[in-house]
C-alpha cells in the first residue's frame, strides 16, 4: 500500500491473482466432519436409544405390534431431534454469512471501485462509513470520528471509539460502523478472521455429557442388567416347573419388559427439544438440547473486559 498526494493506491491489479491463489475467497468454509452417517452413529450408540431399540424388539417378539409401532415412532422422533440439532449446529459457519457486507468500496491502483466482499484480499484498502458492516478484519490507517458496534463479538451494546492509534486501530469482521468514516487495510479474510475462528470453534468443541445424561445412562444400564437377570431367572424357574420353553420365554420377556423404563428417553428428548425450540425463538441457538440443563444450573456469569472483571449473579 502506497500513498500519493493524500490518496491511497491500495493493491495493484497485477498482485490480485497471486493473493487470490494464496488466501482464496473471503468466505467461510465449514469442515465436513459432521457427516450424516457420523451423526446417526452417535445416536445409535447412545444408551437411551439402545434402550428404545430393546423395548421395540421385545414388543414385536411378544406379538404386541401396536406397542411396537408406537415405540418405533418414538425412536424415529428421538433420532429426528438429534439429527436436526446436529445438522443445524454444523451450519454455524454458513450462518455467519449474514454478518458480511455483500459489496464494499476499495481502493485499487489508486482508484475507488466497488467489489464483492468475497473478493477482498489481505492488503486491500477499504473505505468504510456509518452503517457499513465490516467484511474482513482490518487495520485503520485513517479515521474521522469513528465508533464501532462490536456487540456481535464482545456483547457490548455501547459503541467503542476507534482511530489509527496502535491500541484502537483494529476492526473485526461482522462488527458495524456506528459513526464516522475510515480507511482500513484488510489484515485477515475468511476463516482467518476473528469471527471465522469463533464460528469454526463451534465445530471443534467436543461436548461432554450433562449430569442428567450420566445419571440416566447409569440408571438405564442398571435397569437393563436387572431386567436381563429377571428374564433369565424367571425363564429358567418357569421352564423347570412347566417344561414349556416358549411359554417360559414369553413369560420372562413380559416381566422383563415391565422393568424396562422405555418412556424415559422419549420424555427426556421431548422436553429438551421443547426447551431448545423456545430458546431459538429468543435468538439463542444451542448445539444440543441437553445444553439447556447446564444453562439452568448457571448461577454466576463472570465477564472480563480489558483487564477488568465484572461478576454478575
Amino acid at each position: 500500500m502506497q500513498e500519493h498526494s493524500g490518496n491511497f493506491t491500495g493493491l495493484k491489479k497485477s498482485d490480485i491473482p497471486l493473493l487470490l491463489k494464496q488466501f482464496g475467497k473471503n468466505a467461510f468454509k465449514a469442515d465436513s466432519q459432521y457427516s450424516f452417517l457420523r451423526i446417526v452413529w452417535e445416536i445409535l450408540k447412545d444408551p437411551m436409544f439402545i434402550l428404545l431399540m430393546v423395548a421395540c424388539s421385545l414388543y414385536f417378539i411378544l406379538g404386541e405390534s401396536k406397542e411396537g409401532m408406537l415405540m418405533l415412532a418414538a425412536m424415529l422422533f428421538v433420532a429426528a431431534i438429534s439429527v436436526y440439532q446436529e445438522a443445524k449446529s454444523s451450519k454455524a459457519l454458513a450462518a455467519l454469512k449474514q454478518y458480511t457486507e455483500p459489496k464494499i468500496v476499495v481502493v485499487r491502483d489508486g482508484k475507488e471501485q466497488i467489489i464483492l466482499s468475497e473478493d477482498l484480499l489481505p492488503g486491500d484498502v477499504m473505505i468504510l462509513e456509518e452503517g457499513n458492516r465490516i467484511p474482513a478484519d482490518s487495520t485503520i490507517i485513517k479515521a474521522n470520528d469513528l465508533t464501532v458496534n462490536e456487540s456481535i463479538l464482545t456483547g457490548e451494546s455501547i459503541p467503542v471509539e476507534k482511530n489509527s492509534e496502535p491500541d484502537l486501530n483494529q476492526l473485526f469482521q461482522g462488527t458495524t460502523i456506528n459513526s464516522g468514516k475510515c480507511y482500513a487495510t484488510v489484515s485477515a479474510t475468511g476463516n482467518r478472521t476473528m469471527l471465522g475462528k469463533l464460528g469454526k470453534s463451534l465445530n471443534t468443541i467436543s461436548a461432554s455429557k450433562t449430569l442428567l445424561q450420566k445419571q440416566i445412562g447409569r440408571f438405564v444400564k442398571i435397569m437393563a442388567l436387572l431386567g436381563f437377570t429377571a428374564f433369565a431367572l424367571i425363564w429358567l424357574l418357569n421352564y423347570i416347573h412347566s417344561g414349556n420353553v416358549m411359554q417360559s420365554l414369553l413369560l420372562g420377556l413380559t416381566l422383563a419388559m415391565a422393568a424396562v423404563p422405555e418412556e424415559i428417553p422419549v420424555a427426556f428428548s421431548s422436553f429438551m427439544a421443547l426447551g431448545a425450540s423456545h430458546m431459538a425463538k429468543l435468538g439463542i441457538i444451542t448445539r444440543q438440547p441437553q445444553t439447556i440443563e447446564n444453562l439452568g444450573a448457571v448461577s454466576v456469569i463472570f465477564l472480563i473486559r480489558r483487564g477488568q472483571s465484572l461478576k454478575i449473579r
